[in-house]
C-alpha cells in the first residue's frame, strides 16, 4: 500500500489544497476474483463486479 496516496496523508495539516473525498479523488479498483476470498459486489447493486475500474461519482 502507498502511504503517500492513502487517506492518511491527504489529512495533513500542510497539505491545504487536497483534503479526504470520494468524489473527484480518481479511480476505485476493486480486487480481482482470486478464486478463494468471496466476489467483490458492487456496494449501489449487490451484484458482482462487471469491470475492474471505476471512476469515483
Amino acid at each position: 500500500r502507498d502511504v503517500f496516496r492513502g487517506p492518511i496523508w491527504e489529512r495533513r495539516p500542510w497539505k491545504k489544497r487536497l483534503r479526504m473525498r470520494w468524489n473527484g479523488s480518481g479511480k476505485t479498483r476493486p480486487r480481482r476474483d482470486d478464486g478463494y476470498e468471496p466476489r467483490v459486489l458492487l456496494y449501489e447493486t449487490g451484484l458482482p463486479v462487471e469491470r475492474w475500474e471505476y471512476d469515483k461519482k
